[in-house]
């Protein structure tokens, strides 16, 4: 609803990186990956845009590492399937799946309860707040069918225990619509 919106808003004016500067965001990153002894890494909220291409196209002795992608799928609505297929890649770079939040976190009271946060009033909320769905379960369903239907795997970030419980039923529900339709 209108939190997504206005996130959206938010990032469309976050600036994009000039001409050269992903080469040496990567290169930097190959190198602390090197020096702390990682030789896998997992990008659980990337864009999967001209970065990638630009990692791609690194040689295997400049960026050593092996990088499993995860977009993100923010805007609800919007199509959640990355530009890459779910078989992109190679043992270096490959695609790992799609990833997304269903509420927010914890500590922040916005992370989505079954019961009221305790003291929440101290926090400055209702008594009987219970934090809140980051997407709202139709579209979380529609989500997860499209991103199966298509072939790649889902990270689904929950945090609250009511967020947790919708998730799995809505997972479930997907699947089950999905392979209905796949023995038609």
């Amino acid at each position: 609803g209108e939190l997504q919106n206005a996130s959206a808003a938010i990032n469309a004016l976050v600036p994009r990186p000039g001409p050269g500067a992903a080469r040496r965001h990567l290169l930097l990153a190959a190198k602390e990956c090197q020096r702390a002894g990682y030789t896998s890494v997992f990008d659980m909220a990337c864009a999967a845009g001209e970065t990638y291409k630009e990692l791609a196209a690194l040689p295997a002795s400049e960026f050593p590492v092996r990088v499993r992608m995860y977009p993100t799928s923010r805007t609800p609505g919007k199509s959640s399937i990355p530009e890459q297929p779910h078989d992109f890649g190679d043992d270096r770079l490959k695609m790992g799946g799609v990833k997304c939040w269903s509420d927010g976190s914890l500590q922040g009271y916005t992370g989505f309860l079954s019961s009221p946060y305790h003291k929440v009033e101290e926090a400055g909320y209702d008594a009987c707040y219970c934090g809140y769905a980051y997407r709202e379960q139709p579209d979380l369903e529609e989500l997860v069918e499209d991103v199966v239907k298509n072939g790649y795997q889902m990270s689904i970030h929950p945090n609250g225990d009511q967020a947790i419980n919708n998730t799995v039923r809505r997972y479930f529900l997907a699947s089950l619509r999905f392979l209905s339709r796949q023995s038609e």
